[in-house]
């Protein structure tokens, strides 16, 4: 049946929707969203920016000092496809050094060797090929996001490690994260006191980024803006 006005779905029904369906996500080991992040990881969906996993943000004895943290990925069965074309070269490739190691243990031709090697070279070039081409469809999504922090640091000014960054990905398929530029191991070593302070302005910062994004989302432009 075609929507119309009257059919449509507002823009605060489609944001209770997907707040209800992400309030029943859960991770591998069963543990749903953090009350902390969840409303970041609504307002990037419903702007679609589709989101794979998250954080609140933690201070843990196991794992020190951990900032809040969003997971970006966009799929579709184009790229589902072409990463299991790319675990399939993979495989290849490694299948093939192992095979090297064996020959060159044994007495073969440097001729044999030289065409097993090229047929290596070649596999591990396809392989990473293939994963180009998962980075490039993420791309319009991570300039998507870029475009939002842009425009929310426009006139903002905060501590530089305070600041949200993408921390973008090349071993693999292009993953996006994005948090505090200092989330890494910058505060690992401090006092729990200085940690306890980073976590809270960390989770401020990323609130007032999810307000902006909000802001965009009820203004109905959201899915009007390119890079």
């Amino acid at each position: 049946m075609e929507e119309t006005p009257a059919t449509k779905p507002s823009l605060q029904q489609i944001w209770d929707d997907s707040a209800e369906y992400f309030a029943h996500v859960t991770d591998r080991l069963g543990k749903p969203i953090e009350p902390e992040i969840m409303e970041t990881v609504v307002a990037l969906n419903v702007l679609g920016i589709p989101t794979t996993m998250s954080c609140g943000g933690h201070l843990d004895e196991h794992r020190g000092f951990v900032a809040p943290w969003v997971d970006i990925w966009w799929s579709n069965a184009v790229v589902e496809h072409l990463k299991e074309e790319t675990g399939q070269k993979r495989q290849q490739a490694e299948t093939l050094d192992q095979e090297l190691a064996r020959l060159r243990q044994a007495s073969v031709l440097q001729e044999d060797l030289r065409a097993l090697q090229q047929k290596r070279y070649n596999a591990y070039q396809e392989m990473h090929a293939l994963r180009r081409q998962v980075r490039l469809l993420q791309c319009p999504t991570r300039q998507k996001l870029a475009y939002y922090l842009a425009q929310f640091y426009q006139s903002r000014v905060v501590p530089f490690d305070q600041r949200l960054i993408l921390n973008v990905s090349t071993a693999g398929f292009g993953h996006t994260r994005l948090l505090s530029q200092g989330a890494g191991d910058l505060y690992l070593d401090a006092a729990s006191g200085v940690q306890q302070h980073k976590l809270n302005d960390y989770r401020q910062e990323m609130q007032a980024f999810t307000d902006f994004l909000k802001a965009i989302y009820f203004s109905g432009t959201g899915e009007e803006t390119t890079m």
